[in-house]
């Protein structure tokens, strides 16, 4: 693991998969340069007092000090503060609705309670005793001590109202001492990007989720008037949830097309252990993926690995396997860990404006490896909703024997009308074979979106298929 001069302060809020990035986190860092702050006391939030972690650090040796690289546990925003020197936070929030869900049900299973139900949950948050499901990610980083009490008959009452100032106050914290904020419904992705920005091992990484909360019903089967009464608690923390995921999505963008075929990794590695290999064996192969240079003459994960790639062997049982290179706006369902998931009931979507002037996208790009040129085979669309004008006008696959397109072949399709049920566009003709392969597509309505289900090649032992 790389070294860093700043200490990485890990701000751990309840139930958004804290305690099993905590976890990563400890396997990361050795011990002495660690800090876990605890001070005795918590708060209605959960969070240790802000003036005894400064008493704790205040005593804790300068020597300790110097070595400590990574600190964190339940604490407001501001502890940087009580080091000399930089601190750059990190976190998890949670859709607020699900955050609600899995705090209140997990807390019932603590206390031995199996039998909780959702009118139970209806009747807990129509409450005024618990602030915990009043705007609580708000509460906990916007760093205002007024929004939390350690008076355990606090009600929500009680304290100053968070207001939209709290809100900003959060994106301020975050825009300014937060190396990165992730979402807990795309952990693996924020785990990727750690890993990339602080070059820890994805071994490190490959750990069962802790503290899951079991048998807790979902978000639909929420009756209309629960939901109505979460989201009227909880509107900044809504709106902080969409600011976190935003600026999530641009830094997944700003860190490269790597990083997709990485979270794919990484998720086909976590498919390995859930179908019964050892987990030493899948951390072992994790660590040597990792290695490999995306920009190398060869694939990865390579031919003396390809066995441990089911869902990549079944769609294209070839001597390596591809790795994607980039994909375009890919929308909220349907994150940068699905994209290349080899599983056929996703699909690669796209809306982003596109060198056509309307809305398409680069749906995908591949990248075959050296010797392993390919001659496309057709295209299977689907059109994400009904409509007269939805159409797609242009579909051109491009081709390169270079990343950067420098050199591009492209097949043009106008007006191809499609149904509900898709339509195939055939690329027989084409008999060109390159490297590098990749799809564009312009939709005639401005706001089209169009799924791309699978792409299908002809390779020396017959017709292969990727599919998203």
């Amino acid at each position: 693991m790389q070294d860093h001069d700043f200490i990485l302060l890990f701000q751990h809020t309840a139930k958004t998969g804290g305690t099993t990035l905590g976890e990563v986190l400890s396997k990361a860092y050795a011990s002495e340069k660690r800090l876990w702050i605890t001070s005795g006391r918590q708060s209605k939030l959960g969070l240790f007092e802000r003036s005894e972690i400064g008493n704790m650090i205040a005593k804790t040796g300068a020597k300790r000090l110097n070595g400590i690289r990574q600190a964190g546990g339940h604490i407001p925003f501001g502890v940087h503060n009580f080091f000399d020197r930089e601190a750059k936070y990190i976190t998890l929030v949670r859709h607020p609705v699900e955050r609600v869900i899995s705090g209140y049900f997990y807390g019932m299973q603590m206390q031995g309670i199996k039998d909780a139900t959702t009118e139970d949950l209806h009747r807990f948050v129509s409450m005024e005793s618990e602030i915990g499901i009043d705007n609580y990610s708000v509460r906990v980083l916007s760093g205002n001590d007024r929004l939390d009490s350690f008076d355990k008959a606090c009600k929500i009452a009680d304290l100053d109202p968070v207001t939209r100032e709290d809100l900003e106050a959060c994106k301020r914290n975050i825009e300014a001492h937060f190396l990165a904020a992730g979402i807990s419904e795309a952990l693996d992705e924020f785990l990727i990007l750690l890993s990339s920005m602080l070059q820890i091992p994805w071994s490190t990484i490959l750990i069962q989720r802790m503290n899951v909360t079991k048998n807790r019903p979902k978000f639909k089967d929420l009756n209309a008037e629960t939901l109505k009464v979460i989201e009227a608690r909880n509107l900044y923390d809504f709106e902080l949830y969409k600011f976190v995921c935003d600026r999530f999505k641009r830094q997944l963008t700003e860190a490269g097309p790597r990083l997709a075929s990485d979270i794919a990794a990484i998720r086909s590695c976590r498919r390995m252990i859930a179908s019964g290999e050892s987990i030493d064996k899948v951390r072992r192969f994790a660590d040597q993926a990792q290695k490999v240079d995306p920009g190398d003459s060869e694939c990865w994960p390579g031919a003396e690995t390809m066995v441990a790639w089911p869902e990549v062997a079944e769609n294209l049982r070839s001597a390596n396997a591809p790795r994607p290179i980039s994909a375009g706006d890919i929308g909220t369902d349907h994150t940068a860990a699905h994209v290349f998931d080899g599983d056929d009931r996703t699909y690669w979507e796209s809306n982003q404006d596109t060198i056509f002037g309307r809305r398409g996208g680069i749906y995908l790009g591949y990248d075959f490896g050296a010797g392993h040129s390919l001659t496309p085979k057709s295209i299977f669309l689907h059109q994400s909703f009904a409509g007269d004008s939805a159409r797609v006008d242009v579909v051109e696959i491009q081709c390169s024997d270079d990343r950067f397109f420098n050199h591009i072949v492209s097949i043009h399709r106008w007006h191809l009308p499609l149904d509900q049920g898709g339509d195939r566009v055939d690329l027989s003709s084409v008999r060109q074979k390159a490297r590098y392969w990749r799809i564009v597509a312009r939709s005639a309505d401005p706001d089209g979106r169009w799924r791309v289900n699978e792409l299908r090649f002809e390779l020396e032992d017959g017709e292969q298929a990727i599919k998203s």
